[in-house]
């Protein structure tokens, strides 16, 4: 796409904001802005209001009217691989934590001294070749990766590497969907999609429930168009139930009341 449709609307926003009337401004490789590439993957605004950009052709910073780009090599750091960053995730003072997907690479970069440091995934099982990796973030800040066909890990800060955990002790043979866990920090539950149905995670009395154990019967659990082939489920601000997956090879989309019935 010529245009960026992401950049395009956080940009909208902003002039909204800053101009008595909306204004759209569009930008591209070609406008003189200095954007990397037009194949944007990740988008996230910090404290300062600088939007950080996760392209295919590396990480880049927005402040408004231009990017800059960073290529980080300094010595007693890791080199940031020249790779596209597929998501831009914060983490502790300020810094960010950078997913390169396709290369199977994470790190850490600090934006107040633009260092880098490469963090590792130590696991005691094979990773499926074939595997895709999502990161996301807790409302208590810790950070996962999902990865499909192996499970959940998690960035532990004193071995500085991700290592394997499963908070939420799926049933025997259960996986999580690469995208598929939502947290509702309203009733204090995590939503997760996996490969053989939907599971909730009560975060208060620390138990899972799926449709083989249903002790608070919970309309979605029960409900046979919920335990098919989920891969992501989302609670909007009006509380309605959205999930997505795939029935007979074509994919479908589902929206209901908060309970799922």
């Amino acid at each position: 796409m010529r245009i960026l449709l992401s950049i395009l609307l956080l940009y909208a926003c902003i002039n909204v904001f800053a101009q008595p009337r909306a204004a759209f401004t569009h930008i591209s490789t070609e406008d003189g802005t200095g954007l990397a590439s037009n194949v944007v993957h990740s988008l996230y605004q910090d404290q300062k209001g600088f939007i950080w950009v996760g392209t295919a052709n590396g990480l880049q910073r927005f402040d408004g009217s231009k990017f800059v780009s960073f290529h980080v090599s300094k010595p007693g750091y890791d080199e940031m691989p020249q790779a596209a960053v597929s998501q831009v995730i914060p983490a502790d003072s300020g810094k960010l934590m950078l997913a390169m997907v396709p290369i199977r690479s994470f790190g850490i970069f600090d934006p107040s001294n633009f260092t880098y440091k490469k963090i590792p995934i130590k696991v005691s099982r094979p990773i499926p070749a074939r595997s895709q990796f999502w990161v996301w973030k807790t409302s208590e800040g810790k950070i996962y990766i999902t990865i499909s066909g192996f499970g959940l890990v998690v960035y532990n800060k004193k071995q500085q590497a991700f290592i394997e955990e499963d908070p939420f002790h799926l049933p025997k043979n259960w996986l999580p969907k690469t995208a598929g866990i939502f947290e509702d920090t309203i009733q204090q539950r995590y939503w997760i999609a996996a490969d053989s149905g939907l599971c909730i995670y009560d975060k208060t009395s620390r138990k899972l429930w799926y449709r083989n154990y249903n002790p608070a019967n919970i309309p979605a659990l029960n409900n046979p168009a919920l335990q098919g082939h989920i891969d992501r489920v989302y609670i909007d601000r009006e509380r309605r139930l959205w999930t997505i997956g795939w029935a007979k090879n074509n994919q479908y989309i589902l929206c209901m009341d908060s309970t799922g019935a």
